[in-house]
């Protein structure tokens, strides 16, 4: 089913509610309405994607902060004074970013292993 604009304006009222009835009404449709959509598969893989279009965006945002985490941790390292919250949250942020890492190299991990398969298969016919 091609996404129409009222879904479309409902998977975005989704992202920024705290409810599916605040996403309803924010998107304009019934809460029927969006309890039958939420159902459907189509509707689903919107939301999908949308939230993952927002959480890669996210994590290119927290991968920016690095240089500044690692500016802190070096202006300790030089004998500056900082703020332990600033020393914890750029702690946080190196970690929250070697995930990040982490993750993309499993992902590329699983993509070689699929296509690996694949060629293995197709080699044995």
């Amino acid at each position: 089913m091609q996404p129409t604009k009222k879904r479309a304006e409902a998977v975005d009222a989704l992202m920024r509610s705290r409810s599916v009835a605040e996403a309803s009404r924010k998107a304009g449709v019934t809460r029927t309405t969006m309890s039958r959509w939420l159902q459907d598969a189509d509707f689903q893989r919107e939301l999908r994607a949308a939230r993952g279009r927002v959480y890669a965006l996210t994590m290119s945002r927290l991968v920016h902060l690095t240089g500044k985490a690692v500016d802190t941790l070096a202006a300790i390292l030089a004998g500056k004074t900082v703020s332990k919250g600033k020393f914890l949250a750029a702690c946080k942020v190196l970690e929250y970013a070697a995930g990040v890492r982490a993750e993309d190299a499993q992902s590329r991990m699983d993509e070689i292993e699929s296509k690996l398969e694949r060629f293995i298969g197709e080699a044995e016919k």
